[in-house]
């Protein structure tokens, strides 16, 4: 949805590191519901200390790349 759009935004408008970025968060909003649901039911589900994880490690990824390949 919104993401894959500002991904493809991204790659054809701004350098490529943050079309990488974009893409990668487009990922991470597709993926992190599935697996949540997919281990929910299961013997050890998603604690959302590792969702919190993953928010972390994105946003970390964000300025990175914003201090890395300033516009």
């Amino acid at each position: 949805g919104f993401h894959a759009v500002v991904a493809i935004l991204a790659l054809a408008m701004l350098p490529v590191g943050y079309g990488l970025l974009a893409a990668g968060l487009a990922v991470r909003s597709i993926a992190l519901p599935v697996v949540q649901r997919a281990r929910a039911s299961g013997p050890h589900p998603l604690r959302p200390i590792h969702v919190g994880l993953v928010e972390i490690a994105a946003s970390l990824a964000v300025v990175g790349v914003s201090f890395a390949l300033p516009l």
